[in-house]
């Protein structure tokens, strides 16, 4: 199922759904009087997040926190197929529960199977990790955990209902630390905890060095992609003046599309074009053994991230003081406009996908990072050190919601 169907079923049937649960649960709260103190030890955990690669990367610390604080506890992960290769590399949990939402029918058949898993299991906490989901809202109060925790934003407390415990979600917080909040509320201790840092074979490559590309976001923000235009120019010049370094194109298979349409019949005998070609152990063998990787906000730039490499970052919705950067070696691209950052205060983005804050960030300065990098094996500056831009137009105002004619 494509992202606008889930999206529209999740607003105009599963909202009221929620609205109403949580009326019904608020008052049998009441009358139940159930304690729900978290100050003690709990065997039995579940988290979930349904979508987003680089988001579940994120909260590896906070699995590691829940695993240090509770060493004997059984902790599960329900999440959608598409992160199954991924989560299957956490050695904090114990068990995977898989959505499969590819079809009307493939969803209601995981759905209820993984329901009735999570009932006999009869957690003690279920913790989800997603904002906006009523649909995640609601298969949290159906898991019949004793404990509920979620997120609430902006002093929004109308799921106290569904849920037994909230927790502010701070959009300026880096997300590895948003989430860290939950494993705090259950009693771990502060630690500089990291990202998964994941052990892969490497493998042979070849003779020929080589960068890798990702130009993809996935349908979660389309918003998030760098001009299709301005990946080409790089790719036109780095197997221009670096003929003797090649360049692999990655991307899922729903991106693979994508891809071909920016390579658009074009060759180069320095292109390797991987996307929809590599399992998730070939995507990471692939990353940790480039040189540079070049990405989008999105799932592979946080696996560059987790394993340290050089990145060269292109940031725009989102924040990149919104995550957790632990390597050394990473140069941030992004422009500060008015509306940015947007992905979780919007669901639609103030700018309806005319993304500016990407627009502007020009392919010279980038190319210039990568000449940079290629000359002397490393950035000179790193991190946030992109120029401060408010955006201003005389003839487009970003956010703005017009009043109906009265």
């Amino acid at each position: 199922m494509n992202l606008s169907f889930q999206l529209f079923v999740d607003k105009f049937i599963f909202k009221p759904l929620t609205t109403v649960f949580n009326v019904l649960t608020r008052f049998t709260g009441q009358i139940a009087n159930i304690n729900h103190d978290l100050d003690r030890p709990f065997r039995k955990i579940v988290v979930c997040k349904f979508k987003g690669m680089g988001s579940i990367l994120q909260c590896t610390a906070m699995l590691t926190a829940l695993r240090d604080r509770f060493p004997e506890s059984e902790i599960w992960f329900v999440s959608t197929s598409g992160n199954l290769q991924m989560l299957s590399k956490f050695a904090e949990l114990n068990r995977i529960l898989v959505i499969r939402d590819e079809s009307v029918f493939s969803l209601v058949k995981s759905l209820t199977s993984t329901w009735w898993k999570l009932v006999r299991f009869r957690s003690e906490v279920y913790i989800d990790l997603e904002m906006y989901s009523h649909f995640s809202s609601l298969f949290a109060l159906f898991s019949l955990a004793k404990n509920r925790i979620g997120f609430y934003t902006r002093g929004d407390d109308a799921k106290l209902g569904i849920f037994t415990h909230m927790m502010f979600f701070n959009v300026n917080a880096p997300i590895s630390r948003v989430y860290l909040q939950m494993a705090y509320l259950l009693g771990a201790q502060v630690k500089d905890y990291h990202l998964e840092n994941f052990n892969t074979t490497l493998q042979e490559t070849g003779n020929k060095k080589y960068i890798v590309i990702n130009p993809n976001a996935s349908d979660l923000r389309l918003e998030r992609r760098w001009p299709m235009e301005n990946f080409m120019y790089i790719i036109q010049n780095f197997t221009k003046y670096y003929p003797e370094y090649n360049i692999c194109l990655i991307g899922s298979a729903s991106e693979k599309e994508y891809v071909d349409q920016l390579l658009s019949g074009k060759t180069f005998s320095q292109v390797i074009n991987l996307a929809g070609k590599t399992s998730f152990d070939q995507l990471l063998t692939l990353i940790k053994n480039a040189e540079l990787v070049i990405s989008n906000d999105t799932g592979p730039m946080h696996l560059a991230f987790a394993l340290e490499k050089s990145v060269l970052a292109l940031f725009g919705p989102c924040s990149p003081k919104q995550y957790s950067i632990f390597s050394t070696s990473v140069k941030v691209f992004y422009k500060s406009v008015y509306c940015s950052p947007c992905v979780h205060e919007f669901l639609v983005p103030p700018c309806k996908g005319n993304n500016i804050c990407m627009q502007i960030i020009s392919k010279e300065e980038v190319f210039m990072a990568v000449v940079e990098f290629m000359s002397k094996g490393k950035f000179e500056e790193t991190l946030f050190n992109g120029e401060e831009i408010i955006y201003e137009s005389s003839n487009q105002t970003i956010g703005l919601i017009k009043t109906q004619k009265r």
